[in-house]
């Protein structure tokens, strides 16, 4: 396991166990790329169907692509700034 770690060849099951082991009560794992409807979304917003709810309108791309919100290798606990 410490080898997959030093060499950043860490898949998700192997972070579970290690964050598990190691006393964590969960392990979550979110894609960061850009998400996959990105364009339908972006043509949804450009029609206007978002009516009332002007914040789905505000910084469309990162809401497209959710590692805009994070810096590189940026990682959080849940509960934890």
């Amino acid at each position: 396991m410490a080898e997959k770690v030093l060499k950043g060849g860490l898949d998700h099951a192997a972070l579970s166990e290690l964050a598990l082991g190691a006393g964590s009560d969960a392990v979550g794992v979110a894609i960061t790329d850009r998400a996959p409807h990105a364009d339908f979304f972006l043509q949804w917003l450009g029609e206007g169907m978002h009516v009332g709810m002007e914040w789905m309108a505000r910084d469309p791309e990162m809401r497209c692509r959710p590692a805009l919100l994070l810096t590189c290798g940026e990682s959080r606990a849940k509960g934890h700034p």
